[in-house]
C-alpha cells in the first residue's frame, strides 16, 4: 500500500510540473531563403507568448515574385531581384546543356553594402542588385536527369528548400559575368 501512495503521489507532482510549463509559442512562422545555401529556413518570429525569441535575418521571403523569373537576362532587369549561378567545370553536362543559371531570387531586406561584388560574403552579396552568387551544387541535390536542371526554381530547387541545398563560392557583377 506505502509503495502505491508514492507512485501515485509521484506521478501526480510529475503531472503538475508539467501542467506548470510555460505554453509553447503560437507563432508566427515566417520561411526565409538562405543567401548561403539558397534553402528555405522556418524561422519564428516574437510574439506576446514568446517576446524573447531572437529577431529573424533580413533574408527575403521564399516563393517571392522574383523566384518566377526564369531567365538571366529577365531576372538581371527585374528591379529587386539578383541572379544565382552555378560553378560549373569544363565536364559538367548540366552547364553544356542548360548553362549555369540556377535561379531569380529577391534582395536580401539589409541596406546595400557598397564597393565591388567580388569578395563579398553570401548575405553582403544578396543586398545588391547589381551583383549575383555563385554556387556549388550541393551533395543533397539532384545530378542526374531532368531534377538535376539548373534553369530554374522548379528544377532545382524544390518549394520546399529542403532537399537541395547549394554552397555560396564567390559573388560577382552581374554586368561582368565570371
Amino acid at each position: 500500500m506505502g509503495r502505491r501512495l508514492i507512485a501515485i503521489a509521484l506521478s501526480g507532482s510529475t503531472l503538475a510540473a508539467c501542467a506548470a510549463e510555460p505554453p509553447a509559442c503560437s507563432g508566427p512562422f515566417v520561411t526565409l531563403r538562405n543567401p548561403a545555401t539558397l534553402a528555405c529556413t522556418v524561422r519564428q518570429e516574437a510574439s506576446a507568448d514568446c517576446p524573447d525569441i531572437p529577431p529573424s535575418p533580413p533574408w527575403p521571403v521564399c516563393k517571392h515574385p522574383c523566384e518566377a523569373i526564369h531567365d538571366e537576362a529577365a531576372c538581371i532587369a527585374a528591379p529587386g531581384c539578383r541572379v544565382a549561378r552555378l560553378l560549373c567545370d569544363a565536364f559538367d553536362d548540366r552547364c553544356a546543356e542548360r548553362g549555369p543559371f540556377i535561379a531569380c531570387f529577391p534582395l536580401d531586406l539589409d541596406p546595400p553594402v557598397g564597393g565591388a561584388c567580388r569578395g563579398l560574403a553570401p548575405a553582403a552579396c544578396a543586398t545588391r542588385a547589381d551583383c549575383g552568387g555563385q554556387y556549388l551544387l550541393g551533395p543533397d541535390c539532384p545530378h542526374t536527369g531532368v531534377d538535376a536542371g539548373v534553369a530554374g526554381v522548379a528544377t532545382a530547387l524544390p518549394p520546399d528548400g529542403v532537399s537541395c541545398n547549394f554552397t555560396f563560392v564567390t559573388c560577382f557583377d552581374e554586368l561582368a559575368p565570371p
